[in-house]
């Protein structure tokens, strides 16, 4: 785990409004993300009204990744384990169609059967780092956020986390400004 002091700063949030982000058949939303502290108690990172929220919880000094998947109702998904504040964490969640399931760093945490479409919320945006209920942001770093139309495997999910979004690109992109650039940056 990589460790260091908090800050005081907050994650701006995004809102975006499309409906490429409804996703009824299957997904996979995974990131790295550096949590130092979920202000007033829970966060939605992302949050689609209606569909899906990776939601971690405050617990104690880290959290509780938790999902939720809605199909016909409402499956919230809630690993118990605790993941401290300011460690680098791949956190994921994916669905199928049959299952739903939340990772933490390549690892299935928790799954449980879940039949029938995601909701389908063409008006709801999707929100990173600004929950429903005002004023929740997310005091830490979120890093090569990925959205995939379909549920990967553990092989998939390790590959991600290993070797980033890269991975998932139909492009080569070595050499590329837009993939370097933290490279060049660097030297």
């Amino acid at each position: 785990m990589i460790r260091r002091p908090p800050r005081s700063t907050l994650f701006p949030y995004t809102t975006l409004f499309r409906s490429d982000f409804n996703l009824p058949d299957g997904f996979t939303i995974a990131m790295w993300a550096m949590i130092d502290d979920i202000p007033l108690d829970h966060i939605g990172i992302p949050r689609k009204e209606g569909s899906y929220i990776l939601h971690p919880s405050k617990a104690g000094d880290g959290y509780n990744f938790q999902t939720y998947f809605y199909t016909p109702g409402a499956t919230k998904l809630v690993h118990g384990d605790v993941v401290d504040f300011g460690d680098w964490r791949f956190l994921a969640a994916t669905y199928d169609g049959e299952t739903a399931r939340s990772w933490v760093d390549g690892e299935v945490i928790v799954e449980q059967a879940l039949a029938g479409e995601i909701g389908a919320t063409p008006d709801s945006p999707l929100r990173w780092s600004n929950d429903c209920c005002g004023g929740r942001m997310l005091n830490g770093i979120l890093d090569e956020i990925t959205i995939i139309e379909r549920a990967v495997d553990e092989t998939e999910m390790n590959t991600l986390m290993r070797d980033g979004s890269k991975v998932v690109l139909s492009v080569e992109v070595k050499g590329k400004l837009a993939t370097q650039w933290a490279y060049i940056k660097s030297q």
